[in-house]
C-alpha cells in the first residue's frame, strides 16, 4: 500500500499560503481526523526546516504554563526568567535573533494560554507567520479568542472529502482502478474523514475483504449469520477506543504515561518501554515520532487514554515518568514538571527543592503549584518559603489566607530586597481587603523612609504615588509622579511604574490632555517592552480617553490592556475593566440597554479580590444606567452600594455621587436630583476632583435647567479639558439665557462625541423654544432631529424634561403638593386651603413645607414668584 496523498485541498492550501504571505495568522479547523495537519504540512512543504518551528499540543500538558514555549523555543525558557514579563521578553528576543519565520501549533485548544500569549505578541510585531490547527467544538486559548475577535486571523474550515476525492485517494494508495460501489461504500462509511478512510482501508486489507480482482479493487465486507455486513468504526472516537482497548497491558501503561507527559525524549521513552512495546504503539498508529521525541499521534487518543486511566493508577504512572526522565531535566520548567510528578507519585522532596520549585512556579504564575510547593517547604521547616507562599496566595486572590504568611515573610526577611517585596505585598493585600486609605499611604511612606538602595526607593515611591491617587490625594500623587513622566532622561521602564498614580490623579482633576500627551509619548518609547506596567499604561490611557471624550480610542486602549493583562498579574481586573469601560461607553452613546448589561457584569466581576476595593465606579455608573432605564429601585440599590464603598476608593467617589443623584431622579424628584448633583459638584471641587464635579454639575442642568445650574457648569468647565467639557460648556451657555440656536449647536457637539441621548434632549429643548418663539420651520426641523437622535438610543425608560425654566421646575412636586403650593401662592391661608381641599390644617402645613423645600424657597410670599404657581 502506497503513502497517503493529500487530495481535494488545493484551494485550502492556496488560501493558507496567501494568508501567510500577507503576514496574517491562519486558523485551520475541522473535525478530528479530517486532515488538518496533513493540509498544513503540504502548505508548508517549501518552508526551510530552520525557518519553521512546530509544536503539537497535548491534553496532558495543557495545564503547564509555557509548556508549549519550552518546545517551540527551548533556549528562551532555559534562562530561567523570574516573572512573566521577562520570560515573554526573553522569548521574543530569542525569536527575533533566530531563523524562525513560521510557527505551527497543532491542536491549539490543548496549548497553554501563556504560550499562546507569546505567539500573539510575536505575530503582532510581525516577527513570524502563525498557523494553528484546532478541532471543531473545543474552546480556544484566550489570546486566540482575542485574535479572532479583532479580526486578525484568517480561518480555513477543512471539509470532508467528496466521493470523487475518495476515489482519487483510493486509486493512488491502492495503485489501480477501484470499483464504483467500493468507492461509494468507503466514502459513506468514512463520511469523507481521511483518518477513518485510512483505518477502513487498513482493516479491510488486513482481513482480506479488500482485494484486487482482475485489475479492479473491490471491498466485500464479511456478513454475519443473518446476512448483515459487519460495521466498521463509525467515528474517530470509536477508532481511538478500539485501538487503545486492543493494546497489551504494557503498551497501555506506556500510552497512558505518554499522554500524561505530553512528550518524551527518545531516551526517556527507551527507559519507559521496551522495543516490542514501542513497536506495538507505532504499528497501530497511536504515536508520532520525530527528532524531538515521542508524542501521542492525535489528541483524541490521549484524551481516550487519560479518560480510561483509573485515579488509583495515576501515582504509579507518575512514578514511571519520574524514573524515565531522571537526570534529563535541565531547564527550570522541566525540573518543575518533574517535581510535580514526584509530588503526585507521593515522593518525599527535600525542602530546598520544594522552595526552588515554588519560585519557578510563581515566576510563570502557576499559582496552584507554587502554593502547594511553598506550603510543603514551609511545613518542612524552610521559613523563607513564607514569602513565596504569601505572594502566591495573594496572586491567587486568597487574601485572608495570605495574611499570616505575609507577617512571617516581613518578620523573617533576610535582606532589603526581600523585606521590600514582602512589605509591598502585605500592604497591597491590606488595600485589596480594606481599601486604599491614608493607612496604605502611610505604610508605603514608612517603608520608603527605611530604605537605602535607590532602586528599592524608586519602587516603593511609585507604589506610594498610586496609593495617594487611589486615596483621593491627587495633588500629592501628581507631585510625586509627574517628574518621572515629564523628565525624558528617566528610562521608560522606570517611568511606567508611575503611570497609575499620575494618570488616575490627573484624569480625575480634569487634566486629561496632559495625561494623553505624556502617556502617548511613553507608549511609543515603551513599545519594545512587554510587561505589567505597559499593560497598566494602556488601562490609564483608556480612562483618560474616556474622560476626554474620545470613545473609540478608549475602546482601543482598553482592548490593548486586555491583551497584556496576563502580565499585569490581575486577569480578573482586566475582565472588570472590560465590562466597565464598554458599559460606560454604551451608556454615554445612548445604548442604555447594553450599558446596563455590561455594568451589571462589571459589578458582579468586581468581587475579585484585586478589584473589590474599586467597585465604586461600576456601581455608581450602574445606578445611572438603571435610572435611565427607568428602574428606580435598582438605581437606588446600586447608588447605596456605591456610596458605602466610596471611602475605600476616593478616586471613584465622584461616580458614587453621580449615581445617587440619578437614583433620586429615577424616583421622580428631578429638583431633588438637581439639588443633590449641585451639592456633590461643589464637594468634589473642594476635593480636587474636577472631572466628576463637572459631570455632576452638567447633570444638575439636565435635571432642572436653570440659570443657577448653567452658572455652575460654566464655573467648573474651565478647570476640565477635553471634548466633554466643551460640549457641557456649550450647553450651559445656550441655557443662560435660553437660546434654541445655541442648543442645536451644543447638540451637534454631543452628536460628534457619539452621545445620542444628550443630543436628543437638547434638540427637543430647542424645538420647544422655537415653537414658543413662533418659529415653526426651525421647530419642526429640531423636532425631527430629536427623533432621529432618540431612535439611535436603546432601553431608555427615564425621559428628562428638557424645557428651560428660570427657576426650579415643578416636576418634583406631587399632585397634592402642587395644589397646596398654588393656593398658597394665590394668598390663601393654611386654614382656607384646608377648608377648600377638605384636609386638616396640619396636613396642609406638611404638604406646604415639603413643596417649599423642593422649590428652594424659604418664605411663603416667595411662592408667587415661582413660574407655574402664580
Amino acid at each position: 500500500m502506497r503513502s497517503w496523498p493529500v487530495v481535494g485541498r488545493d484551494r485550502d492550501i492556496e488560501a493558507l499560503r496567501g494568508s501567510l504571505d500577507a503576514g496574517r495568522a491562519v486558523l485551520v479547523s475541522g473535525p478530528a481526523g479530517i486532515g488538518k495537519s496533513r493540509l498544513v504540512s503540504a502548505a508548508l512543504a517549501d518552508v526551510p526546516r530552520e525557518a519553521l518551528a512546530r509544536h503539537r499540543a497535548s491534553p496532558g500538558a495543557a495545564d503547564l504554563p509555557y509548556e508549549g514555549l519550552a518546545y517551540l523555543l527551548p533556549e528562551a525558557v532555559a534562562q530561567g526568567a523570574t516573572d512573566r514579563s521577562s520570560l515573554v521578553n526573553d522569548a521574543l528576543d530569542h525569536l527575533a535573533g533566530s531563523d524562525i519565520r513560521t510557527i505551527w501549533v497543532d491542536d491549539v485548544p490543548h496549548l497553554d494560554d501563556e504560550t499562546m500569549v507569546v505567539l500573539y505578541h510575536a505575530l503582532e510585531r510581525g516577527m513570524v507567520g502563525l498557523v494553528l490547527t484546532a478541532r471543531s467544538g473545543l474552546p480556544h486559548p484566550k489570546a486566540l479568542v482575542a485574535l479572532i475577535e479583532a479580526g486578525d486571523i484568517d480561518t480555513v474550515e477543512v471539509r470532508p472529502l467528496t466521493e470523487a476525492d475518495v476515489d482519487d485517494v483510493l486509486t493512488r494508495v491502492l495503485g489501480g482502478h477501484v470499483a464504483r460501489p467500493t468507492v461509494r461504500r468507503f466514502a459513506s462509511r468514512s463520511g469523507g474523514n481521511p483518518l477513518l478512510l485510512r483505518e477502513l482501508v487498513r482493516s479491510a486489507s488486513a482481513d482480506g475483504t479488500l482485494s484486487d480482482a482482475s485489475g479492479v479493487w473491490r471491498w466485500e465486507p464479511a456478513e454475519d449469520p443473518e446476512g448483515h455486513e459487519h460495521d466498521p468504526p463509525v467515528g474517530v472516537t470509536d477508532l481511538a477506543l478500539r485501538h487503545t482497548r486492543e493494546l497489551s497491558p504494557a503498551a497501555t501503561v506506556a500510552l497512558e504515561c505518554l499522554a500524561l507527559a505530553g512528550r518524551l525524549s527518545e531516551v526517556a521513552m527507551g527507559r519507559l518501554a521496551d522495543p516490542l512495546v514501542r513497536d506495538e504503539l507505532d504499528d497501530v498508529g497511536l504515536v508520532a515520532i520525530d527528532e524531538d521525541g515521542w508524542q501521542v499521534a492525535h489528541p483524541l487518543f490521549a484524551e481516550v487514554a487519560l479518560a480510561a486511566l483509573a485515579p488509583d493508577d495515576r501515582p504509579d504512572r507518575y512514578r514511571a515518568l519520574v524514573d524515565a526522565t531522571s537526570g534529563t531535566a535541565r531547564r527550570p520548567l522541566d525540573r518543575l514538571r518533574s517535581l510535580r510528578w514526584r509530588r503526585a507519585a507521593g515522593d518525599d522532596v527535600p525542602p530546598g527543592e520544594l522552595l526552588d520549585g515554588a519560585t519557578v512556579a510563581l515566576g510563570v504564575f502557576d499559582t496552584d503549584t507554587a502554593i502547594d510547593l511553598a506550603r510543603a517547604a514551609l511545613d518542612a521547616g524552610r521559613g523563607s518559603a513564607a514569602t513565596t507562599l504569601a505572594m502566591a496566595l495573594t496572586y491567587a486572590g486568597r487574601l485572608d489566607e495570605a495574611t499570616p504568611y505575609l507577617e512571617l515573610a516581613v518578620d523573617g526577611a533576610r535582606n532589603e530586597g526581600s523585606r521590600v517585596m514582602a512589605t509591598i505585598t502585605q500592604t497591597l493585600n491590606l488595600a485589596y481587603r480594606e481599601g486604599f486609605t491614608d493607612t496604605i499611604v502611610d505604610r508605603h511612606a514608612a517603608l520608603e523612609a527605611s530604605l537605602d538602595g535607590p532602586d528599592m526607593v524608586d519602587l516603593v515611591r511609585s507604589e506610594r504615588a498610586s496609593a495617594l491617587a487611589f486615596a483621593g490625594r491627587f495633588a500629592e500623587a501628581i507631585e510625586l509622579a509627574a517628574p518621572m513622566l515629564t523628565d525624558e532622561t528617566v528610562p521608560p521602564w522606570t517611568a511606567l511604574a508611575y503611570v497609575p498614580g499620575f494618570g488616575g490623579a490627573s484624569s480625575t482633576r480634569g487634566a486629561t490632555g496632559q495625561v494623553l500627551d505624556l502617556l502617548g509619548r511613553l507608549a511609543v518609547t515603551a513599545e519594545p517592552f512587554v510587561g505589567r506596567n505597559v499593560a497598566w499604561l494602556h488601562a490609564f490611557r483608556s480612562q483618560a480617553f474616556l474622560l476626554h471624550g474620545c470613545m473609540p480610542e478608549a475602546e482601543e486602549s482598553i482592548g490593548r490592556f486586555e491583551e497584556l493583562a496576563h502580565l499585569a498579574m490581575v486577569p480578573g481586573v482586566a475582565a472588570v475593566l472590560h465590562a466597565e469601560s464598554r458599559g460606560v461607553i454604551a451608556l454615554w452613546r445612548g445604548d442604555v440597554e447594553a450599558g446596563r448589561r455590561m455594568l451589571t457584569e462589571a459589578v458582579a466581576l468586581s468581587n475579585v479580590p484585586e478589584s473589590n476595593f474599586r467597585r465604586t465606579i461600576p456601581l455608581g455608573m450602574l445606578a445611572v444606567a438603571h435610572a435611565l432605564g427607568g428602574d428606580a429601585a435598582a438605581a437606588r440599590a446600586a447608588a447605596n452600594d456605591a456610596v458605602a464603598s466610596a471611602d475605600r476608593f476616593r478616586l471613584g467617589a465622584g461616580y458614587a455621587a453621580l449615581g445617587s443623584a440619578w437614583a433620586i431622579a429615577a424616583g421622580g424628584d428631578l429638583t431633588g436630583a438637581a439639588r443633590a448633583a449641585t451639592a456633590s459638584a461643589d464637594a468634589l471641587v473642594d476635593a480636587d476632583a474636577d472631572s466628576p464635579a463637572l459631570w455632576c454639575a452638567h447633570d444638575a442642568l439636565r435635571f432642572a435647567p436653570s440659570p443657577r445650574a448653567a452658572a455652575l457648569v460654566l464655573r467648573i468647565a474651565p478647570r476640565v479639558d477635553g471634548e466633554w467639557s466643551a460640549a457641557f460648556r456649550a450647553h450651559a451657555e445656550a441655557r443662560s439665557p435660553a437660546d434654541p440656536d445655541g442648543l442645536l449647536a451644543a447638540a451637534d457637539h454631543f452628536d460628534r462625541l457619539g452621545a445620542q441621548l444628550h443630543a436628543a434632549e437638547l434638540t427637543a429643548a430647542a424645538a420647544t423654544l422655537f415653537a414658543g418663539q413662533g418659529r415653526r420651520g426651525p421647530a419642526a426641523d429640531a423636532h425631527e432631529r430629536s427623533r432621529s437622535h432618540a431612535a439611535r438610543c436603546r432601553g431608555v425608560g427615564l425621559h428628562l424634561d428638557p424645557t428651560p425654566a428660570d427657576e426650579p421646575v415643578l416636576a418634583s412636586l406631587t399632585r397634592r403638593e402642587q395644589e397646596v403650593a398654588r393656593l398658597a401662592a394665590a394668598g390663601l391661608t393654611s386654614g382656607d386651603i384646608a377648608e377648600q381641599l377638605g384636609l386638616s390644617v396640619r396636613t396642609v402645613e406638611g404638604h406646604l413645607h415639603r413643596a417649599m423645600s423642593k422649590l428652594e424657597v424659604t418664605r411663603r410670599a416667595d411662592l408667587a414668584g415661582v413660574p407655574g404657581l402664580a
